[in-house]
Formats: structure tokens, sequence, C-alpha cells
């Protein structure tokens, strides 16, 4: 089995307003894009735009309130001047993201996913407490030069899965991995490619 001894953690890095922030009992069904990780056992999920890892069905987590981030402890635990809260919390970037007319690139790996529970939509997209994931669709092309067929590497100096033809793939320290091995490390989500 892979070791690694470096897990990914989340700092948000930007806010955004919301629009509005309701509670969604139907799923809202969306296309994004995300990277694979490797955690030292088994793959899992990883935000695209931040380095959290979660499972094909996953609660979102105020990642400053797990980290000490930012954190102040007079008169309760605070967060940058926002109280400790539930994901996603207004005025916060915790939770599940996802852009409106998300598609994904040939050269990225994308999710189709279900958000549901509370959902706070911006201008662009949402952010959501809750997601089920429901298939990946592998990259076509590297992600290096985007040309050639890729074959999937595991880097073994950090925590991603890179999807990169043999000219860009580059020697050890890259385990390379078949699609049927992402396959079984993800079921029960569907894996295409």
């Amino acid at each position: 089995m892979w070791t690694l001894t470096q897990a990914p953690v989340l700092v948000p890095a930007h806010r955004e307003l919301p629009v509005s922030a309701s509670p969604h009992s139907e799923p809202l069904r969306v296309t994004k894009q995300c990277r694979l990780a490797f955690s030292g056992e088994r793959l899992h999920f990883m935000g695209a735009g931040a380095p959290v890892c979660y499972e094909a069905v996953s609660q979102a987590i105020c990642a400053r309130d797990q980290m000490g981030y930012g954190h102040t402890y007079a008169g309760g635990l605070e967060t940058r001047g926002l109280p400790a809260h539930q994901a996603p919390g207004p005025g916060c970037t915790c939770g599940f993201y996802a852009v409106k007319g998300g598609s994904g690139s040939p050269a990225s790996w994308t999710i189709e996913a279900e958000l549901y529970g509370r959902v706070i939509e911006h201008a662009a997209g949402w952010r959501a407490g809750r997601q089920r994931v429901l298939s990946l669709r592998a990259p076509t092309t590297c992600q290096n030069c985007g040309s050639r067929p890729p074959l999937f590497y595991l880097n073994l100096g950090g925590s991603g899965i890179f999807a990169l033809c043999d000219y860009c793939g580059g020697p050890p320290p890259l385990l390379a991995l078949s699609l049927e091995d992402i396959r079984a490390e993800m079921a029960p989500v569907e894996v295409t490619g």
C-alpha cells in the first residue's frame, strides 16, 4: 500500500457576499472540478480551489473552527469575529463550492454532484453544507500539455493524483496508476474517462 506523510489542509482565500441562503430539500445537481488526493491509506476527493479532502457523501466543516485559524476565546469560540458555526456560514468562506454553468475541461478531474442542506447562493454559484458525489470523470488529455492522452500518477512526495502524458510524466517519485485502480478506490462512485 502507498504511504504519505503530508495531509492537505484548508485556508480559504476570499469572501463573496451571498445573494440568498436557504435550506434545500431537493438536491441541486452541479458539475464541478476537483482534484484527487491520497491521504496515506486511500484516495479522496479534494477541492479544486482549496486542499481539503472529502468523501463521496460529506458534510462540510468550517476548517477555521477545526484548525484554530483566527480564533479568539474570550466569550466563546469565534473565527475572525464570526461565532463558531456549521458550514456554510454567512460571512465565512466554508462549504462545498460550485459555480453556475460549470463543466470542467478535458484536462481536469470533473465530478457530477448533488448539493443539499443549507445552500448559500452567490452571483457566480453556491456554497453548500452537504454534498453527494454521483460520478467522476477522469481527464482525457494531459494536465500539463493538454494534447496527449494521459497516464495517471500518484506524486509520492505530495498528495495529488495527476493526469500526465508519457512525455510530461517524468521520473519518480511518481507512481503510475491505471483508471481501473482509480475506479476500485473511488467505488461506489462511477468513474469514466
